[in-house]
């Protein structure tokens, strides 16, 4: 996965839902 680019893009985890995390993930699986 691209951790990386979730800890730049989400520093604070505390505030990264699961809805947050579904949009997330579905951007980097639909990006290009």
């Amino acid at each position: 996965m691209k951790k990386a680019a979730l800890a730049t893009a989400f520093p604070n985890k505390r505030a990264f839902s699961m809805s947050d995390q579904s949009a997330f993930l579905t951007l980097s699986f639909t990006s290009p």
